[in-house]
C-alpha cells in the first residue's frame, strides 16, 4: 500500500520576520482565547494540493524547479480571522504583483501537472492563532515588512497536537532587484 502525504506549496517567514510573528501570535491569541501557531508552523501557503502518493512527490518537485523566479517584498500589515475553522491571521493589505505571479503560476502548473488546484481566489496569509473563541476584526498593524527569496514544498501530517510540517524541498528565489510597486489590495 502506498504511503500518501499531505502536500503544498509555501513561503515561510525566517529570523525578525518570525519573530515578530511570533509575538504578535501569542497577543492574538491571548484576545482571542485561541492558541498560539508553533513558529515552525506559520507560512503562507500558495497552493494547497491535498493527499498524493509518496510517487508523486518527484512531478511536484519538478513542477517547484521549473519555477525559478525573482523574490520579492511583502508588508505584512494587518490582522483578522476566519470564523471557519476559528483562526486569526496576519496579511498584507496589498499583494505584491510578484507573489500573485508566483501564485498563479505554481496554480496553472499544477493543474496542467493533473494535480487538484482550488477554485477560490488567492488570499494570502499567515495563520497565527488557531480554536479561537473570539475571531478578530480585521485590523491594521504596525507593518512588518518580510523579503521573500524562498518557497517550498511541505508535507503536513495530522495529529493529536495538530499539524505538523516538514519541508520536502525549498527554492531559493533571486534577490530583489527593487520594490515591488505593482500591488492589488488582499482581502476585497
Amino acid at each position: 500500500m502506498a504511503e500518501t502525504v499531505r502536500a503544498f506549496f509555501a513561503i515561510a517567514p525566517g529570523g525578525e520576520v518570525r519573530d515578530a510573528l511570533v509575538r504578535l501570535a501569542g497577543g492574538l491569541a491571548q484576545r482571542t482565547r485561541g492558541r498560539a501557531s508553533r513558529p515552525e508552523s506559520i507560512h503562507m501557503t500558495l497552493a494547497f494540493v491535498g493527499e498524493v502518493d509518496e510517487s508523486q512527490l518527484d512531478a511536484l518537485k519538478a513542477i517547484g524547479a521549473a519555477l525559478p523566479d525573482e523574490g520579492f517584498d511583502v508588508v505584512l500589515d494587518a490582522t483578522g480571522g476566519f470564523s471557519r475553522p476559528q483562526v486569526a491571521w496576519v496579511a498584507p493589505s496589498l499583494i505584491p504583483a510578484a507573489l500573485s505571479n508566483l501564485q498563479r503560476r505554481l496554480a496553472d502548473e499544477l493543474a496542467a501537472g493533473g494535480f487538484r488546484v482550488e477554485a477560490r481566489a488567492f488570499a494570502p496569509h499567515l495563520t497565527v492563532a488557531r480554536k479561537c473563541e473570539q475571531v478578530p476584526e480585521r485590523q491594521a498593524i504596525t507593518p512588518i515588512p518580510w523579503r521573500v527569496d524562498a518557497f517550498a514544498l511541505w508535507g503536513s501530517a495530522l495529529g493529536s497536537g495538530g499539524a505538523r510540517y516538514r519541508e520536502l524541498a525549498v527554492w531559493r528565489l533571486r534577490p530583489v532587484a527593487a520594490p515591488d510597486v505593482d500591488a492589488e489590495p488582499s482581502f476585497g
